[in-house]
């Protein structure tokens, strides 16, 4: 299958300069989790660039939640050469003694020129 789980394609192509919306569909227990944007870096270095609870916007990267349809939306306006990444889209679990990510999908986005 093109894509995962949640709806969000497992490759995604973008032009230069072009504006993309990726919709992320999240079973309802996650509700009230922080969403949040992760980019892995060539070094499998993990850079949170967004999250819904302090970061809703980081530069061209934009996320917002709508809890009400159990979908987290990630908006890249005027993309970059260097967007070209793997991007995981999660949330961010806090019980009692332990935390950790629940990943809902991993999307390549390939840049491509004009």
């Amino acid at each position: 299958s093109t894509e995962t789980q949640c709806g969000v394609p497992k490759i995604m192509s973008a032009y230069l300069g072009q504006n993309i919306t990726i919709n992320c569909n999240y079973p309802e227990e996650y509700e009230r989790n922080t969403k949040n944007l992760i980019r892995l870096n060539d070094d499998s270095f993990i850079q949170d660039v967004l999250d819904t609870n302090t970061n809703f916007q980081n530069g061209r990267f934009s996320i917002s939640d709508n809890t009400s349809a159990k979908v987290f939306s990630v908006n890249i306006s005027n993309v970059e050469e260097n967007d070209e990444a793997f991007y995981l889209f999660g949330v961010w679990n806090q019980d009692v003694g332990v935390s950790y990510w629940t990943i809902f999908a991993q999307m390549w986005l390939q840049v491509t020129g004009e």
